[in-house]
């Protein structure tokens, strides 16, 4: 089942709104298991997206991630063209936004530049069906140590799986990529949805007074 939640202002108010407070999201919480179509040895492995490794005990979206090294990210191997991991729930979830902390790979000087910066997620569970894409060439910032969160467009329950997928990297030219951790929320905090709404109200005054 979905339910639409998206509140009816524009897109270029969302976009200014978005950056007022990152950490104003509450209810982070985590996938019980990860699988992706590569790794690049036992220490660059997929449940390194979602143990903690890298971030403080109870990390809200602002808490920087450790720069890349064993133990802490999920990397691929050089030969993996699916360049995708699918996370599970072990019981089904209802999923609003999704929080991602960028790979590290800046501190690898050789051949950098490993982080995804554009990329497609699919859901599926028993309400919606299997790997129902839901964003399509999504951007993702690299250089980026702190949680960037996206909306998922609607708030969708049930959710068993979720599935990233790689498009494209910062860097073109190296075989690598991966990401340091990942959360979801099921819907906004309250309060950023009525910042929403009194900003609304205040486009809608500054425009009629123009």
């Amino acid at each position: 089942m979905i339910k639409n939640t998206q509140p009816s202002v524009s897109a270029m108010l969302i976009l200014v709104l978005s950056g007022i407070s990152s950490t104003a999201i509450a209810g982070l919480f985590q996938p019980d298991g990860a699988t992706a179509s590569s790794e690049f040895s036992s220490s660059y492995i997929a449940e390194n997206t979602i143990n903690g490794t890298g971030l403080p005990a109870g990390f809200t979206t602002s808490d920087a991630h450790d720069d890349y090294s064993r133990g802490n990210h999920w990397t691929t191997s050089g030969s993996d063209s699916t360049r995708s991991i699918t996370w599970t729930f072990n019981t089904p979830a209802t999923l609003g936004q999704i929080i991602l902390w960028n790979h590290r790979s800046n501190i690898i000087a050789s051949n950098s530049g490993y982080e995804p910066i554009n990329f497609d997620l699919l859901l599926s569970g028993a309400g919606i069906g299997a790997d129902v894409l839901v964003l399509d060439d999504a951007p993702l910032m690299p250089d980026v140590a702190t949680g960037q969160t996206i909306g998922l467009g609607s708030v969708f329950e049930d959710v068993t799986s979720v599935t990233f997928v790689v498009n494209e990297t910062q860097n073109p030219a190296t075989p690598f990529t991966g990401l340091a951790e990942v959360a979801f929320t099921a819907i906004p905090e309250p309060t950023a949805v009525v910042l929403l709404g009194a900003a609304s109200v205040a486009l809608i005054v500054w425009r009629r007074r123009i």
